[in-house]
């Protein structure tokens, strides 16, 4: 006759599952949907020096644009109801023409 494993052996067992194995490391950012929770937790590589430069020098190239738009409409180049391809091509001769001064 086959041994039958008693109650507190098969609770102990269900218990130990449950608990992570190495309780320093975090647990999996997987969701019981399947779908990660954040996706910066899966990797520990730290992000490389040239791509956050290269994020800083777009967010700086965005707020230069922005105040230049401003500047543009508070001195009449450029009308509120123009298009946005007239105003990205004023936006694009005025970069061409402060690069070419500095």
């Amino acid at each position: 006759m086959p041994c039958k494993p008693s109650p507190n052996l098969i609770s102990h067992h269900l218990k130990v599952c449950q608990e992570p194995r190495h309780p320093f490391l975090p647990r999996s950012p997987i969701l019981s949907s399947g779908r990660f929770s954040d996706p910066d937790l899966m990797t520990k590589k730290p992000k490389n020096k040239d791509y956050l430069e290269h994020e800083i020098r777009r967010r700086l190239y965005l707020q230069v644009v922005l105040l230049i738009q401003e500047k543009l409409m508070e001195q009449g180049y450029i009308d509120p109801d123009e298009k946005l391809e007239e105003i990205a091509n004023k936006l694009e001769e005025t970069r061409k023409m402060l690069e070419a001064q500095t």
